[in-house]
């Protein structure tokens, strides 16, 4: 059994799911190729077998015929030995043994018959129980192999299963990350933005001072020259006063 890659997203973050069409009509086309072939040898092994109980069916006929002919020769130098050996021999006893003879000849005719139908008959009871067993062997690997694929789909739809639901899960983790982040940003500018209006904040309120204070002695230093100015204008009329 291979081992089975999962399927692994693209940049768009879907899945590309296997060809499965293409692959079962694949693996169809390579079992009926593959069937054919078997049935093929077959046909030419049984034709194969099939000559050769023709073969050796004409070769136990040949045996037999020259087993007839060579038995009549015999029968033949019997009886004319049997006739020049004794004349005394009745015909009754002649044709006895000519009947044994025959029974004999025929009972060797059938047996080889039988013998040989009895060859051909198991020659092909072989064959069928051959054939049954690979046929049941054949149904056997096929059903394993579909057991095997199915086990695949399973397992290549779990996959995929995981793999969404994992891609769901970073995604939902890497939204919530995004947003503490976000979260953390905005306070971050919110610190520096409230740092920075204190700052402003307490620059004025120290020029509010400063101007505060730089106000007073500027009102100090004019009610001072007021005075001055007074004293220096009443000196001023008692001169002018005083010339006259």
């Amino acid at each position: 059994m291979a081992t089975c890659k999962p399927p692994v997203p693209d940049r768009a973050g879907k899945i590309k799911r296997p060809n499965s069409k293409a692959s079962q009509l694949a693996s169809t086309m390579v079992q009926a190729r593959t069937a054919r072939k078997r049935a093929e040898e077959d046909v030419q092994l049984l034709a194969n077998r099939l000559q050769h109980l023709r073969n050796e069916e004409r070769k136990a006929w040949k045996r037999i015929s020259e087993t007839q002919d060579r038995a009549e020769h015999v029968q033949h130098l019997k009886e004319r030995n049997s006739h020049a050996r004794s004349a005394r021999m009745s015909d009754s006893m002649r044709t006895e043994v000519h009947i044994a003879q025959e029974k004999t000849r025929v009972k060797e005719i059938r047996d080889a018959r039988r013998k040989q139908v009895q060859h051909s008959k198991s020659s092909m009871e072989k064959e069928k129980r051959r054939r049954a067993a690979a046929q049941r062997a054949e149904f056997m690997q096929l059903k394993e192999r579909q057991e095997k694929w199915e086990s695949v789909k399973f397992e290549r739809k779990r996959i995929q299963r995981e793999t969404i639901r994992q891609l769901e899960v970073d995604m939902r983790e890497r939204r919530i990350k995004e947003q503490r982040d976000n979260l953390m940003r905005v306070e971050r500018q919110f610190g520096l933005r409230l740092h920075e209006e204190n700052s402003k904040q307490q620059e004025a309120e120290r020029m509010l001072q400063a101007m505060e204070k730089e106000e007073e002695e500027l009102i100090n230093r004019l009610n001072s020259t007021k005075v001055h100015q007074q004293s220096a204008y009443e000196e001023l009329q008692r001169l002018l006063t005083a010339k006259k």
